[in-house]
């Protein structure tokens, strides 16, 4: 597999097919009717806004949002010739956008459209990459989690939540190209800070087929409304084409459900697990913290043997092997310093002074860790 430049993962360089582009403008035009503006946020080359040019769109002003200028300029000469609409390719910078202005600027309702970068704030934290919205807790995290594994965030995710907020309590919609867990987040965050939206909906996409990468991914609709909806649900279709969904999408006892048909059937076997599930633990520094239980000790993912104790050494479980019958014993187990995050460390040295030792042995990989 080609590595990506750091270009392609800093900026999410995957500029969408025109025909992908056309099938969206044809469901948003369906679903919303034709808005009156429609902006296309990091528009690359314009894909989309020749999209809505090719299905005849009734829109008055067409516009588009991009911080590359060699792209600016691409745009600009292609959408030149669309002597029938008003259109604007600006050299813009989303995370800079003054949202207080836009419904000013431009007559509503709006239309959202595009395919944002598909790459998180950890990614571009390991390329050292400036394209980054301002950092903040906008998740509202507590303590140190804010800065570890739950403070990672998709950047099209902070980008749709921005405009969910704009689209609040108004005629205006968006409709994004996004991976599917990015979808899921946007639409739990609008549940949970109960926006005036509906009309929520989800539809698959083949991105092996459109930009040859292996992730689920989808198209997320949603468009604004006066009064915050009775209940958020969120249909989700196979693909573009098909007019009933398989399943909804929804919130139950302040949750995210993924089909709430199926939770339905199954809910009185909610009741909590009996089992403390850990996340985040290993993370980049799978190679030391993960080990292989043998005759002659245990294993590190760098294939050195360890003589370490099982003071701080916990058996693991990976989904790969709960889901078979009957469960085995683990052979993988999971080196645990802290109970919580931010819990004191120091005395491993006396209670355990060979987990000490390994933990040295290896404090280059520890202290690396983004």
């Amino acid at each position: 597999m080609v590595a990506k430049s750091k270009e392609i993962v800093e900026f999410g360089d995957f500029q969408t097919p025109l025909v992908l582009a056309k099938e969206v403008a044809l469901i948003t035009t369906a679903s919303k009717g034709d808005a009156t503006t429609i902006i296309e946020p990091t528009c690359g080359v314009g894909t989309f806004l020749k999209a809505f040019i090719h299905v005849h769109s009734t829109a008055k002003k067409l516009v588009g949002w991009e911080i590359n200028p060699s792209y600016v300029q691409l745009a600009r000469n292609s959408l030149s010739q669309s002597n029938k609409y008003n259109t604007s390719i600006l050299e813009q910078d989303f995370f800079q956008i003054n949202w207080n202005i836009i419904g000013d600027e431009y007559e509503e309702p709006i239309l959202f459209v595009g395919n944002p970068p598909w790459v998180t704030n950890s990614e571009l934290g390991r390329i050292l990459g400036n394209n980054i919205p301002e950092k903040s807790n906008f998740k509202k995290h507590k303590g140190l989690e804010a800065i570890t594994g739950k403070g990672n965030f998709d950047i099209s995710e902070w980008m749709l939540m921005k405009i969910a907020e704009f689209i609040s309590c108004s005629n205006s919609a968006m409709a994004f190209l996004v991976k599917t867990s990015v979808a899921r987040k946007v639409f739990l965050f609008i549940a949970k800070n109960k926006l005036s939206i509906s009309n929520m909906n989800v539809r698959e996409i083949d991105a092996k087929k459109y930009f040859n990468v292996s992730v689920d991914a989808c198209l997320f609709y949603a468009k604004g409304s006066e009064d915050v909806p009775k209940e958020y649900i969120c249909p989700i279709y196979k693909n573009l084409k098909i007019h009933f969904p398989y399943k909804t999408m929804g919130i139950i006892n302040n949750r995210l459900v993924a089909d709430t048909s199926i939770y339905a059937n199954l809910s009185d076997i909610d009741t909590g697990c009996e089992f403390k599930w850990r996340s985040g633990v290993k993370h980049d520094a799978s190679k030391v913290m993960e080990l292989t239980k043998t005759d002659d000790g245990f294993i590190n993912g760098l294939g050195e043997i360890n003589n370490l104790p099982t003071d701080y050494l916990y058996p693991m479980y990976k989904s790969s092997n709960i889901y078979k019958e009957p469960l085995n014993e683990p052979d993988k187990w999971m080196l645990l310093t802290q109970n919580k995050i931010g819990n004191e460390t120091k005395h491993i040295v006396s209670l355990s002074p060979k987990t000490w030792e390994y933990l040295i042995k290896y404090s280059y990989i520890l202290d690396s860790r983004k």
